[in-house]
C-alpha cells in the first residue's frame, strides 16, 4: 500500500514538471540586444527575427503567465499600439486602418532587406527612438495616413540604413496622405531621404549622406521648412524653383538643389542657394527676383527664357550672382538659338548688378526690350551679346568686364 502511494506521488510530480517545460517551450522568447545605434552592420545582421529588450532568463524568473504573454508580444505591431523595445522585423509590417501606433523613446527597431513599414492610419515616433532599415526597405505613408516624427532638441529620432553600404529607400509620402510632420530627425543613408508627394513639415532635422536629401513637388507653407541641416548628400533636394523659393534660409544647405526639366515661373524670389538646372528651360512669366549669392549651374541645353516677365538679379561685391555651365568643358544655352539668358520683345527686360556669366553660348540674347548690366563679368563665352532687333538694347556700363577669349 505504502509503495503504491509513493509510486503514484512520483508519477504526479513527474507529470507536473513535464507540463511546465512544455508551456515554456511554447514561448518564442525574444533575444536581448545592447542597442542598434553605432554598431557595425555585421552585428545587426544576426538573423534574429523577434528581438526585444527582455531576455528569456528574465521572463522565466518569477514572472506570471500573463506577464510572459505580454512580454512575448512586445514587438507585435499587429496587436499592440505601443512599441518601446528592441525589435527585428524580417518581413514588411503594416499599421492598419483604424489603428494608432506609438514608437517610444526606447524603441530600437531594425527592418531586414526588403522589409518595409507601411502606415495606413497613424504613427507617432518620439525622441530617442531609432529605426534602421535594410536595402530596398522604406517607410510608406499611404492614403489618408499620418506620420508624426516628434523628436526634441536633445533627443533626435534616428532614421537610418542598417548598413551604410546598402542604402534604404527612405520615407515616401503618398500624394493623398493626411499628414507628414517631421521634426528633430536624424535621417541618413537613403536613396531619397524624404519623398514628399504632398505638402509637409520638415524642421530642425539633420538630413545627410543620402542620394537626394528630399524630393518635393508642393510648396512648403510658411514656417514649415526651417532649422534643418543638409550635408554630404549627392543633392540636398530635388525640387522646382517655385518650391525652392519656399525652403527658407540658405544656411540649411551645404550642397546643390537639383532642378529637373523645364518649368514656368510666376512671381518668385529665389534664395541664395546653389541650383543645378538639369536640361531645362526656365520660362519667366512674372517678376523673378534673385537674391545675392545665388549660384546657378546649367547643363548644356538649359537656359532662362524671359517671355512675359522680368528679371532682377542684384548681387553684391562679396556675393555676386553667378550663372555658369555645369560642365567646365562645355557651354550652356538653348539649342534653338544658343541663348543662355533670352529676353523676348514682349518681356519687361532685366537688371543685372554684381553678376557673372561663364561659358555661355550666347550670354544675353535680346529681341526687343531693355536689359541693364553693371558691375558684372561675362567670361569664356562663345558670344557675349546678341541684339536681334533694332529696338533691342543691352545697356552695359564700364564696370562690365567682357573677356571673350574663345573663337
Amino acid at each position: 500500500m505504502w509503495f503504491g502511494f509513493a509510486f503514484l506521488s512520483l508519477m504526479f510530480l513527474a507529470c507536473g514538471e513535464h507540463q511546465f517545460d512544455s508551456n515554456a517551450n511554447q514561448h518564442e522568447y525574444p533575444v536581448s540586444s545592447s542597442g542598434l545605434a553605432g554598431i557595425s552592420s555585421s552585428s545587426l545582421d544576426d538573423g534574429q527575427t523577434n528581438l526585444s529588450s527582455s531576455s528569456k532568463g528574465e521572463e522565466l524568473n518569477g514572472s506570471s503567465s500573463s506577464d510572459e504573454d505580454e512580454d512575448k508580444d512586445v514587438c507585435d505591431i499587429s496587436s499592440r499600439n505601443h512599441i518601446n523595445a528592441e525589435c527585428f522585423y524580417e518581413k514588411t509590417v503594416t499599421i492598419g486602418i483604424g489603428r494608432e501606433m506609438l514608437f517610444g523613446s526606447q524603441a530600437k527597431l531594425k527592418f531586414a532587406d526588403n522589409a518595409s513599414l507601411i502606415i495606413k492610419e497613424s504613427l507617432k515616433i518620439t525622441g530617442g527612438a531609432e529605426l534602421y532599415f535594410g536595402e530596398n526597405s522604406e517607410i510608406l505613408l499611404d492614403w489618408d495616413a499620418s506620420l508624426d516624427v516628434a523628436g526634441k532638441a536633445g533627443s533626435l529620432v534616428v532614421l537610418a540604413a542598417a548598413d551604410s553600404s546598402k542604402p534604404w529607400k527612405g520615407i515616401r509620402v503618398y500624394q493623398y496622405a493626411k499628414l507628414a510632420n517631421i521634426e528633430y530627425a536624424n535621417l541618413h543613408g537613403a536613396v531619397i531621404g524624404i519623398d514628399f508627394g504632398k505638402d509637409g513639415v520638415l524642421k530642425n532635422s539633420k538630413i545627410h549622406n543620402n542620394g537626394y536629401g528630399i524630393k518635393q513637388n508642393s510648396l512648403f507653407k510658411a514656417g514649415n521648412f526651417e532649422g534643418n541641416e543638409f550635408k554630404s548628400n549627392t543633392y540636398d533636394a530635388s525640387v522646382s524653383l517655385a518650391v525652392a523659393a519656399t525652403m527658407g534660409s540658405p544656411e540649411q544647405f551645404e550642397g546643390k538643389l537639383h532642378i529637373p526639366g523645364s518649368q514656368n515661373l510666376g512671381d518668385v524670389v529665389l534664395p541664395s542657394f546653389d541650383y543645378f538646372v538639369d536640361n531645362g528651360m526656365i520660362t519667366v512669366n512674372g517678376e523673378l527676383k534673385i537674391n545675392a549669392g545665388a549660384h546657378f549651374y546649367f547643363t548644356e541645353n538649359s537656359s532662362i527664357f524671359v517671355l512675359n516677365g522680368s528679371v532682377e538679379a542684384i548681387g553684391t561685391a562679396n556675393n555676386p550672382i553667378i550663372f555658369e555651365s555645369a560642365d567646365p568643358e562645355s557651354f550652356w544655352g538653348r539649342s534653338s538659338n544658343n541663348a543662355a539668358l533670352y529676353f523676348d520683345g514682349s518681356s519687361g527686360g532685366g537688371v543685372f548688378e554684381h553678376f557673372e556669366v561663364l561659358r555661355a553660348k550666347i550670354a544675353f540674347y535680346n529681341t526687343g526690350c531693355l536689359v541693364k548690366l553693371s558691375n558684372g563679368k561675362i567670361l569664356d563665352s562663345i558670344k557675349p551679346f546678341e541684339e536681334a532687333t533694332l529696338n533691342a538694347q543691352i545697356s552695359k556700363d564700364e564696370t562690365v568686364i567682357v573677356d571673350q577669349t574663345l573663337p
